[in-house]
């Protein structure tokens, strides 16, 4: 199965002695991927990265740019300049920056801060950080569960690292724990959180035939809690991920059983089921009739000859 996104890695390994006299994130000091090829219209990842600017130099001039960045301080210090104010911004804040507004930020001479930052664009990218609590009068926010977000850190830089590639629903799901992290205190609905079901659709949709899929696996391949994953499906669709996934298995066991020849029982293993049995009673549960009924009253083709799968 392919990957849903190859992001091409730019990555930079600087080992430096006083790397060892500083506490940092990884031993890498840089590791930035552009992400190509996306055409999502209300969001849009376009870059992830991360910069440990005691060891790597960064752009400190006044600028603007034509993308929403959200940086998250991992450790250190550093400055921003936006709207004519100063912020001091420490480990485990946020700061969030619009397309439309100059600003300059930079690192504390000494200490210097290292961050991970996402790139993105899109129509709605203005309402997600204005539900998140990001504001022009309030760029700055406070994550109130670091330890989690710094393990999903470093569990994706260090496999973007050594493999080079990662899944743009894992870099979304990051982005997303990142933005969830602020609806702790706040318990905000958040926008996002359709977008993020919308893509944990589109992953089930690519993956579920794969022999070893369940929750877990999913959970696991976007970097996110077995129970956040399970909350938040119900929330925004009022079904179960469960009952979500079976349904996308029964679709597939219903055009096999229409337009090809495959018996029952291979039909029941090549939709995804793990077990003949179970199969047989989950399609008439769902049917009201057996497997073997429905063939008969939905047959569209009768040459023996298995038809192409959609």
């Amino acid at each position: 199965m392919e990957r849903l996104c190859i992001l091409t890695a730019d990555l930079k390994l600087c080992y430096n002695t006083f790397a060892m006299e500083k506490k940092t994130l990884f031993q890498f000091t840089k590791c930035t991927a552009p992400i190509l090829h996306r055409v999502e219209k209300e969001l849009r990842l376009i870059g992830v990265g991360y910069l440990n600017a005691a060891f790597e130099k960064a752009d400190t001039y006044r600028r603007m740019q034509p993308y929403f960045t959200l940086h998250y301080v991992v450790s250190g210090k550093g400055h921003l300049e936006f709207c004519n104010k100063k912020y001091e911004i420490g480990a485990n804040e946020i700061f969030a920056l619009p397309n439309d507004i100059p600003f300059r930020y930079y690192p504390d001479v000494n200490d210097p801060w290292e961050y991970v930052f996402f790139e993105f664009n899109g129509s709605l990218s203005k309402a997600y950080l204005a539900e998140a609590g990001f504001s022009v009068q309030a760029p700055v926010q406070k994550c109130p569960i670091p330890q989690r977000l710094l393990l999903s850190f470093s569990d994706y830089f260090k496999n973007l690292y050594k493999t080079k590639t990662v899944s743009y629903h894992e870099t979304m799901s990051l982005f997303s724990l990142v933005i969830s992290s602020l609806a702790q205190s706040t318990e905000k609905t958040f926008m996002y959180e359709d977008v993020f079901v919308s893509n944990i659709k589109k992953f089930i949709k690519l993956r579920f035939l794969d022999p070893d899929f369940s929750v877990e696996y999913i959970a696991k391949e976007c970097h996110i809690s077995h129970s956040y994953l399970c909350k938040v499906f119900k929330k925004r669709t009022g079904n179960t991920l469960i009952a979500y996934i079976n349904k996308q298995k029964m679709r597939y066991a219903e055009n096999l059983l229409k337009t090809t020849d495959y018996t029952i029982f291979e039909i029941s293993f090549m939709s995804g089921f793990k077990s003949y049995p179970r199969f047989l009673a989950y399609f008439k549960q769902v049917h009201c009739q057996t497997a073997t009924e429905y063939r008969k009253a939905n047959r569209s083709v009768s040459d023996g000859q298995p038809l192409a799968n959609d």
